[in-house]
């Protein structure tokens, strides 16, 4: 059984690493998009936030391949990539949980990770590797 001074140092300690993972971690992150071929133009489709709600994106955000996205860890994400010549891909971006989540562990325990949650401070994405498919050239399928 904790007596009352532990439990004070253990609410005192909780308090203090609410917000740890968005102090440390920030709220957005720059994900690597590369492409085979380079020179791929890559663009966000639509925002995922954490109910599943998704939002099409309106203001078109893109990047040339090799090159750098900078999206808020709040929501997962689908890319659009594209290359004359090539046929179109889709890739999702989703989240996973950062290493810096499990500075939050006391905090769960207390329910207080909201902070983190909200602010997407909890999550980071992987970079984005794709490879585009050529699309078939001419209409006559080849012969056996």
């Amino acid at each position: 059984m904790l007596t009352p001074v532990q439990v004070a140092w253990l609410i005192t300690a909780s308090a203090a690493l609410v917000g740890c993972a968005s102090l440390i971690n920030g709220t957005s992150q720059d994900v690597t998009i590369t492409s085979d071929p380079p020179g791929t133009q890559v663009s966000i489709l639509t925002r995922i936030d954490r109910f599943g709600l998704i939002t099409e994106m309106n203001q078109m955000r893109t990047v040339s391949t090799p090159g750098l996205l900078r999206l808020p860890r709040a929501h997962s994400y689908r890319l659009l990539v594209e290359k004359s010549g090539y046929a179109p891909y889709e890739v999702s971006v989703p989240q996973r949980y950062s290493r810096w989540a499990y500075l939050d562990i006391l905090a769960v325990l207390l329910d207080l990770m909201v902070i983190n949650e909200m602010t997407g401070g909890l999550y980071a994405f992987d970079d984005v590797r794709v490879t585009l498919v050529p699309e078939a050239a001419g209409s006559t399928p080849p012969s056996p």
